[in-house]
């Protein structure tokens, strides 16, 4: 009898333990559950913050820039280089040549030459642009200083001088004529006149210095005054 009470004792005290570990698990389970009404009552009251009015909304910064290469420079090209031309053929003395036009013209003695315009400056400046140590040259008041390069080449066989400028005009509209400068061309030349042999050339500067008002149109040379056949006209432009 008494045996049976102690086994009837450790059964209830098994079983005492047994309810206060499961009440235990109760409460320790409740404890770790979340409280799901406060978080739901949490976000109900944090959503119409977000969507009240006056309240900033987060939005994503611009875009930054990206870098872009700066435009390429401009590479500077050196343009083409126009074909050379060259001058007309000599023409027998006759007519009115273009401006480089070339002419056949014989002396008096048998000389033969080829006589060229190089150029024509009109107006001329007062300084020398081939020659910075050639003297400085002023026309008149009220005048223009005209210049002309002729080219010489002796296509003969006798040597002749080269001073061709010595019979040379300027021609108006008109037909008046006007002489070159004897002082002005002697002082624009870069030498004084020598004797040009047979096969060799040469060049002369003629200046002018005429009325700033005058028309000129052409130039004119000559080999001996008076004689159509050794005087050639040239176009002043």
């Amino acid at each position: 009898m008494a045996g049976e009470l102690s086994w009837r004792r450790v059964g209830l005290a098994v079983a005492g333990v047994v309810a206060a570990a499961g009440a235990v698990a109760v409460v320790a389970t409740h404890i770790d559950q979340p409280d799901v009404d406060s978080q739901v009552r949490a976000v109900t009251t944090y959503v119409p913050l977000l969507t009240a009015p006056g309240v900033p909304l987060w939005t994503p910064p611009p875009a930054t820039d990206l870098w872009t290469p700066p435009p390429a420079t401009a590479v500077w090209t050196t343009p083409p280089t126009p074909p050379t031309t060259s001058p007309p053929a000599a023409v027998p003395v006759g007519g009115v040549l273009p401006p480089d036009g070339s002419v056949r013209m014989r002396g008096d003695s048998g000389e033969e030459m080829t006589v060229r315009v190089v150029r024509i400056a009109n107006p001329a400046p007062p300084r020398d642009p081939d020659n910075p140590n050639a003297p400085t040259i002023e026309p008149e008041l009220g005048h223009r200083l005209v210049t002309v390069d002729i080219g010489i080449e002796n296509t003969g066989g006798v040597p002749f001088l080269d001073d061709l400028e010595k019979y040379t005009w300027l021609v108006d509209r008109a037909g008046r004529t006007y002489p070159h400068d004897i002082l002005m061309t002697r002082a624009r030349q870069l030498h004084v006149a020598s004797r040009l042999d047979p096969e060799s050339w040469n060049g002369r500067t003629i200046v002018f210095d005429v009325q700033g008002s005058v028309e000129l149109t052409r130039f004119r040379l000559s080999l001996h005054p008076n004689s159509a056949r050794q005087t050639q006209d040239w176009r002043l432009g």
